[in-house]
């Protein structure tokens, strides 16, 4: 791998918890009888056509490459983007850059955060000072570069292109993420538990161990109730034109998603 490529592994949640629940019942079943499992999203690596993306079914785990000279993942919903759509047990090095790119329409509104399970508790009397923050609400910012430079909270919606983009990072436990009793620390410091490694096959993910955040992307527009219209005209970012973040690497070739 080169300098600032990586393996990287995540469930994308693009249905609603009504329709995940019918997994076994309803969907995805292997015995008899057998259930396909739907196919909502597709996902191509920057500077790369869509011939043949990774096609992700319901509540999939996405496991793949993190090509740096590629600039990231191009997620596409086939059937229109939903208003929600949820990043959970995210593997990803600290310093790795998963930048991800998702069609919205032209006037959508954001609220996007990371949001502990139901059970958690915010600081609040009479509980103690070390009980953690519950939500950290991301905040809006002027660039990709921004976004890409960013703690991982942060997000940028280029009206131009109308892509969303984020950077999805590996979200450590309580109080190492965002602080305790609402001190807003750098997601990652220096008192970060994360050090080991699951390997096989010569591949090796990040073991993050208890993992409680998601990432949350709530859209709001008219037009997305409650999938926006599929935005066919909405490219991958740098395919067929000036690339976003330089060309690949020399002999390259920019070929179909390679997992």
């Amino acid at each position: 791998m080169k300098t600032g490529d990586d393996r990287v592994s995540l469930v994308l949640h693009w249905a609603s918890s009504a329709m995940e629940s019918g997994i076994g019942p309803t969907y995805c079943r292997n015995g008899a009888p057998y259930l396909p499992c739907p196919i909502g999203a597709y996902i191509t690596h920057f500077n790369r056509n869509e011939t043949n993306p990774y096609l992700v079914a319901l509540m999939a785990r996405v496991s793949g490459p993190l090509i740096a000279a590629s600039g990231g993942w191009f997620i596409r919903f086939p059937n229109g983007t939903p208003n929600v759509v949820k990043f959970t047990d995210m593997q990803i090095e600290h310093n790795s850059v998963l930048h991800v790119a998702i069609p919205y329409p032209t006037g959508t509104t954001f609220n996007i955060y990371a949001q502990a399970p139901t059970w958690c508790v915010p600081p609040n009397p009479p509980y103690q000072s070390w009980h953690p923050i519950c939500r950290h609400v991301y905040r809006p910012v002027a660039s990709i570069n921004q976004v890409r430079s960013s703690w991982g909270d942060t997000y940028f919606y280029d009206s131009s292109t109308q892509l969303l983009h984020i950077r999805i990072i590996s979200l450590d436990s309580f109080s190492y993420s965002f602080g305790t009793n609402a001190t807003y620390n750098p997601v990652w410091n220096s008192t970060t538990t994360w050090n080991t490694y699951f390997s096989r096959g010569g591949v090796s993910l990040l073991v993050t161990g208890s993992s409680f955040f998601s990432v949350v992307i709530n859209a709001t527009s008219a037009n997305c109730q409650p999938n926006c219209p599929p935005m066919p005209n909405v490219k991958v970012p740098g395919y067929n034109g000036s690339p976003l973040y330089g060309p690949p690497p020399p002999g390259a070739k920019r070929v179909a998603i390679d997992y």
